[in-house]
Parts: C-alpha cells; structure tokens; sequence
C-alpha cells in the first residue's frame, strides 16, 4: 500500500478527535489549551521523527499495520480466516494446519510466518484470496536496524500454481513447520528459500 494511503489514513484517525478538542469549551480554560497544544507539538515531532528514524516507528506500524498486512488484508478480505502471525523460530504447526484446513474448505485465510534475513524484518504470508487463488506473498521491512521503515517496506505477490501444492518451507535450513505453495526453484543445485533474498533490483528471487 503506497504510503500516502497510509498518511491518510493517519490523518483521518488523528485530525478528528484534535479538531474535536481543540475547539472544545473546555479549552476556554487557558492552561488546558497549552496543555493541549504541547500535547499536540509532541504528536507531531513524534510523527516526523518516526518518518526520518525508522526505530521510533514501531508503535506507528502496530496500529495500522505494515505494508504485508494490508497486502494481505486486501486479498483475502478483512473477513478471512486469520491463521496466526507466527515469530521467528517459534513452531508453526498450527498455523499451517489452519492454512490447509482453510484451504480444504475453499474459504479465503491469511498466515504469516516471520523469517530470517541478514539486516531487516524479513517474512511471508500465504493468503487465499477471496477470488479462490492462493499467493505466496514476500516482504522486507527495509531498515538495517530490523525494524519496519515506513517509506521502504517491500512486498512481492507471486500466484500459486495450479493446481496448488503445498510444500515445507525451511527458514535458513530450520523446519519449523512452515508451509508454502509457491513453486520450489534451485540455483546451482540448491534450493532457494523464500526466507532468503538478493540484493538487486527484484530484491525477491
């Protein structure tokens, strides 16, 4: 999702209840307009901190999600079944359990399985669309400090063959139960995981 959609977004969930108290009868009262209008200056140095520092953007990231969130989101359908956001290393075995039980039921789900990578948040979803395909969909968070950027998050979608076969899906050569449909590729007689990504212009192989 571009991020002006999300600064909008932004702007519609604060401006609202700022406008609502700032023309209150209660800040008549001169010492709460100043406490108000410090509170107000801290949002805004907060907001344009969190834009040029992409640690501090973390509780940004919480409310309204990340770029693989609403990408996932729109896909399957706020409605979808939501089969769990699974941690780095931690077992997913249910999730994936959901997954193929979804799937088997032709109902639209969403998972996602957090995954290492050398600098950045790392991860990727399995989504069942409410068009009845299944995505394999990449993301890269795009902070050398681990955390979510705002303008620099990446995702790709990549469509599930059919008919759809699942396989594991290792993260560095770790089974942690994880699952995916895309199409299995080998390079040099090895197999390239999803986990695991390039440093040119498709970032994603």
């Amino acid at each position: 999702m571009a991020f002006s959609t999300i600064t909008k977004r932004l702007r519609i969930a604060v401006l609202p209840p700022v406008t609502a108290i700032l023309f209150s009868p209660a800040l008549r009262n001169a010492k709460m307009l100043q406490i108000v209008t410090g509170g107000v200056c801290l949002l805004v140095f907060y907001l344009r901190l969190a834009v040029s520092t992409p640690a501090t953007s973390a509780p940004i990231v919480w409310v309204i999600g990340d770029k693989l969130d609403w990408e996932t989101w729109l896909l399957a359908g706020w409605n979808a079944t939501n089969c769990g956001r699974v941690p780095v290393g931690a077992d997913a075995q249910n999730a994936s359990d959901c997954v193929l039980s979804a799937n088997r039921d032709h109902k639209p789900f969403r998972v996602r399985y957090q995954s290492t990578a050398a600098d950045e948040a790392s991860a990727f979803s399995i989504v069942g669309a409410r068009d009845g395909r299944l995505y394999h969909v990449a993301f890269l968070g795009g902070s050398p400090d681990g955390g979510v950027d705002l303008f620099r998050q990446y995702v790709t979608t990549f469509p599930c063959n059919e008919p759809v076969t699942f396989h594991k899906e290792t993260d560095w050569g770790r089974d942690t139960g994880m699952i995916s449909c895309r199409e299995r590729r080998y390079q040099g007689g090895r197999e390239i995981h999803s986990g695991c990504c390039t440093l040119n212009e498709n970032r994603f192989r």
